[in-house]
């Protein structure tokens, strides 16, 4: 399929796979906490938001559960 055709078939960003990884890894603080994820493997919750400090513990559990839901992080 060329690109032309593809452009044709596609009505809305979210329907590609670029749309669909800038759902899942989207917002002010998913790519800070798959960072320090990455860099500091495991951490505990207290000590990923001292990483993080102006994150609140509510916008903190819930990006992790997103991630979570996604597969691109594993709760220990």
């Amino acid at each position: 399929m060329s690109m032309a055709e593809y452009k044709g078939k596609v009505k809305n960003i979210q329907d590609t796979p670029f749309g669909y990884t800038l759902s899942v890894i989207g917002g002010k603080w998913k790519m800070v906490i798959i960072y320090l994820l990455a860099e500091n493997q495991p951490v505990r919750f207290n000590e990923l938001k001292r990483q993080i400090g102006a994150i609140t513990y509510k916008t903190l559990s819930s990006q992790l559960k997103e991630l979570e839901a996604d597969g691109l992080v594993k709760r220990k």
